[in-house]
């Protein structure tokens, strides 16, 4: 091989290897893996806590002429104050999809999600005996039905593996349903409400790759939230009803185990 060749295919290595570190390799390393919107399913299997308190009081101008004996006076009938509190633990899992956005900054990954839940959960239900001697008696209901959860997300990647933790809040449609029946009355009092309630969520969790376009998750998170009541008055002692003052005031709180696929788009 003459000179003039050596010289030109030394040359011609040399250009080549310095354009090495400009090829679309390097370029696709430094992508972030975690960046984009996704969609999913998960399934929750969730422990709650309720804890209600029922109680009434006695009409204005009631006169007992029994000293708070149970049997009725002059226009009591019965109406003496009262206290219950019941504590419940039950178990549901429920179905909902969810929408989140991930992006990498700071070698954190940072995210908010939200999920959408329509089930129904029964809290509590409770039979009380209100009075011996009339053989009055109280059914309570409560349930939770529909769910929006919204939570922000910071996690710390690990190649395929992203640990998290999250925080957020919850809407949930709750209702509470309950009946007295009185003896000696053709007349069952029965009262119900719906409302939405608010609270707080906290967890941690992980994700997983599992190929380019599919995550995996499991979490896991406590959930509390805000009291809610149903108030019933201003029922007049004419009417024959012994209970007319009633207030249920209920707290819940969950700890929940969530599963979840979800795929990027």
């Amino acid at each position: 091989m003459s000179i003039f060749k050596k010289t030109f295919m030394k040359k011609l290595n040399i250009i080549f290897l310095s354009l090495i570190p400009l090829t679309p390799v390097s370029t696709h390393a430094s992508e972030p893996a975690w960046d984009g919107w996704y969609g999913g399913v998960n399934q929750s299997y969730k422990s709650n806590s309720t804890s209600t308190n029922y109680s009434h009081k006695h009409i204005g101008g009631c006169t007992n002429l029994n000293f708070g004996a149970e049997w009725p006076g002059d226009l009591c009938e019965g109406n003496q104050d009262f206290s219950f509190d019941g504590n419940a633990n039950t178990f549901s899992a429920s179905t909902g999809l969810f929408v989140e956005r991930l992006w990498s900054a700071d070698k954190r990954v940072y995210g908010w999600s939200i999920g959408i839940v329509d089930n129904v959960e029964h809290l509590s239900a409770e039979r009380m005996v209100l009075s011996k001697t009339w053989g009055d008696t109280l059914n309570v209901n409560i349930r939770l039905r529909e769910a929006v959860n919204l939570k922000a997300i910071i996690g710390f990647p690990n190649e395929e593996w992203l640990p998290f933790l999250s925080m957020g809040v919850v809407l949930k449609r709750a209702d509470i349903n309950f009946q007295q029946d009185q003896y000696g009355y053709d007349l069952p009092v029965i009262r119900s409400k719906e409302q939405w309630v608010s609270g707080l969520e906290f967890g941690a969790g992980v994700k997983k790759h599992l190929d380019s376009d599919w995550v995996a998750t499991v979490e896991f998170y406590y959930q509390k939230l805000n009291p809610f009541d149903l108030v019933s008055d201003g029922v007049t002692p004419g009417y024959g009803l012994r209970y007319p003052d009633t207030t249920i005031r209920v707290n819940s709180e969950a700890n929940v185990l969530r599963l979840g696929i979800a795929k990027k788009f």
